[in-house]
């Protein structure tokens, strides 16, 4: 069996490129939170601009999403009106990268000499009201990507992208008639 060398390096190129928007995208929501993090602490005089923490938090996480992607994972509600497939697979990745993030608190903790329970317990700032901030804000930054993606699914590969990124009337197969919602 003789392999395909062009094969690989178009499957290496797509999953580049899914790799691409999914971290561009988890990097402006967790960059912009760090952003907003140190300008608050910043008013009580404390120094506070981990900027490469949202790069590298940003690329563990996109790759978490697009290993659970290629898993059968959030697709019993495919079928149904968007809404319920992009919540149900916006709670399934949710619970997904809490827990591997979890796992990740805990080998960098346990990494660094300390117990379970102590590495653990730095997750979203270790208070409960700082766990559920993070774990809604988490969630709700699913939402929006998930929509996408189901709303790309729904119309076609390629099709979103060239409705956002292409002139209008030039993305295959759209005409330059108005956008009317069907009655």
């Amino acid at each position: 069996m003789a392999i395909d060398v062009k094969t690989i390096e178009r499957g290496a190129l797509h999953e580049a490129k899914e790799f691409f928007w999914v971290f561009l995208y988890l990097y402006l929501c967790i960059g912009m939170l760090v952003v907003y993090k140190s300008l608050i602490l910043k008013v009580y005089g404390t120094e506070f601009a981990p900027y490469g923490f949202a790069l590298v938090k940003a690329a563990i996480l996109g790759k978490f999403i697009l290993i659970g992607q290629a898993l059968p994972m959030g697709r019993r509600f495919d079928q149904m009106p968007l809404i319920y497939p992009t919540l149900y697979k916006a709670f399934i990745f949710f619970i997904l990268l809490v827990a591997l993030s979890v796992a990740e608190e805990a080998v960098v903790g346990m990494w660094h000499g300390e117990a379970f329970g102590e590495a653990v317990s730095h997750f979203y700032g270790g208070t409960l009201p700082g766990v559920l901030a993070g774990c809604l804000v988490t969630f709700f930054f699913l939402v929006p990507y998930f929509a996408l993606r189901q709303l790309g699914d729904v119309l076609g590969k390629g099709r979103l992208f060239d409705l956002f990124f292409k002139k209008s009337g030039s993305a295959k197969g759209m005409d330059d008639s108005p956008r009317v919602p069907a009655a």
